[in-house]
């Protein structure tokens, strides 16, 4: 199920400089004054900024901000958007539209993929044409300009959750009618570089397992299986690349939360057992455009902050040295061109 956390969190970049890497708010202080969590944030190919999560406009309206290096400022104007609801994922598609989704409703009281052109905000595909009743989690574009839906809502017909694919016409269900038959809700989407879909939550297959599911174009298909599956005992909250990787509720065998790296037609745990060693939920993984890897979540470090921590290829670090972000939460971590992470 959809974790709510009502936190306020900073937006953070930290900034890589010849000297030393250090934390800072994006924009200097309460630039962004955020009065709930960000939950989901994404960079367009100009390299603007967006975020939005459970904060809110002046209306009482939860908002995407844009971050433009300069300023913020709400996208569409005051109650452009108007999300009567969280917003949990957006997304930039090829042609550099902006979507979001999460748990706020049209006026059917229907959930949605709202998409921005530029100029205005509209409901993708039309009204209530995803025909969502319940929490989008996710949402992702391939390289053909699809966009791609996944949360807690069903097929009406059998019950069974499904990634919803738009192809610029229509909504449908991706691979047909009870294709992937999703049986609890679907936490993260990503797609590769040859358009494969990957998608992960906490629907199980028929071991109890939780599993990343892969659709390469023709049919969904757990990706490792045998003595080669993941066979995680909680949920996944998170995919990503450069090579595919998962985190979230479900631990190794002394009990730790770790992230698993499928290499080679195998997964393991990168960096090698308890080689992380966190105790609680790791909710993002991403990686940089050197190859690093980052995973953030509500794991603390000794002195009980939360922290982002840094794979970078050999070993686990705390990125910015120990306690130097001091977080009470982390949702979401992005990087932007130059290196830098938010």
């Amino acid at each position: 199920m959809q974790k709510h956390l009502t936190l306020l969190l900073a937006t953070l970049t930290l900034t890589t400089t010849l000297a030393q890497a250090q934390w800072s708010e994006v924009g200097g202080l309460n630039a962004l004054a955020a009065n709930g969590s960000i939950q989901t944030m994404v960079f367009d190919t100009s390299g603007n900024l967006y975020a939005a999560g459970t904060f809110t406009n002046a209306s009482g309206n939860r908002y995407v901000a844009k971050w433009d290096g300069f300023t913020w400022s709400e996208v569409g104007g005051l109650n452009g958007l108007a999300a009567n609801n969280s917003i949990f994922s957006l997304c930039i598609d090829s042609s550099n539209n902006l979507y979001a989704a999460g748990n706020f409703l049209n006026s059917g009281n229907q959930q949605y993929v709202a998409k921005w052109d530029g100029i205005t905000w509209s409901e993708l595909g039309g009204p209530n044409s995803l025909g969502a009743y319940s929490y989008i989690s996710s949402i992702c574009s391939d390289g053909q300009g699809n966009i791609y839906a996944g949360g807690n809502f069903i097929n009406q017909a059998t019950g069974f959750r499904y990634v919803a694919k738009y192809n610029g016409t229509s909504w449908s269900e991706l691979s047909g009618i009870n294709s992937l038959n999703a049986n609890i809700s679907i936490r993260a989407l990503i797609v590769d570089s040859i358009g494969s879909i990957y998608a992960a939550g906490g629907f199980q297959n028929a071991q109890l397992k939780c599993y990343v599911a892969k659709f390469d174009g023709v049919s969904w298909s757990e990706v490792g299986n045998g003595f080669d599956t993941l066979n995680a005992n909680g949920g996944i909250f998170t995919i990503g690349f450069d090579k595919l990787k998962a985190a979230g509720s479900f631990t190794n065998i002394n009990g730790n939360q770790y992230v698993a790296d499928w290499n080679n037609n195998l997964w393991g745990e990168l960096g090698g057992i308890n080689s992380l060693a966190v105790t609680n939920y790791i909710y993002k993984v991403h990686s940089d455009k050197n190859g690093n890897t980052y995973a953030t979540g509500v794991f603390k470090n000794i002195n009980n902050h939360c922290y982002v921590a840094k794979y970078n290829g050999t070993s686990w670090s705390e990125l910015g040295g120990l306690s130097s972000l001091a977080a009470n939460a982390l949702l979401d971590i992005t990087s932007d061109r130059y290196g830098n992470i938010y």
